[in-house]
């Protein structure tokens, strides 16, 4: 468990480097192409956890986190609504409702 653990800390903490370095104009995809693996990397977090709950468990996500420190729930409710924010602020307002496209060879919006 301390393991995955230090797997999901890991993640978590390149996570927000990756995220926050695009604010300083940085393009995490342009620097290390593999940076989108983590999107699939938090699979490898999540599953087993959601597996080995229901499995020795079988109670609800509220049971789950019973005995989580406060700030870890605090935590998750903040990432939750700052990527609910993130994807409607990207998708409605900086696209301007348009899409993505191609022009005179360039990529763009």
């Amino acid at each position: 468990m301390r393991i995955l653990l230090i797997f999901a800390a890991t993640g978590l903490v390149l996570s927000c480097v990756v995220h926050f370095s695009t604010f300083l104009g940085v393009n995490p995809l342009a620097v290390g192409p593999a940076v989108f693996i983590l999107h699939v990397l938090i699979v490898l977090v999540v599953l087993p956890v959601v597996v080995v709950h229901r499995k020795f468990t079988g109670k609800s996500f509220d049971e789950l986190t019973r005995y989580a420190p406060s700030w870890m729930k605090r935590m998750w409710w903040v990432f939750f609504f700052y990527a609910f924010f993130n994807f409607f602020f990207t998708g409605v307002v900086l696209s301007k409702g348009g899409s993505a496209g191609v022009m005179d060879g360039r990529k763009v919006l």
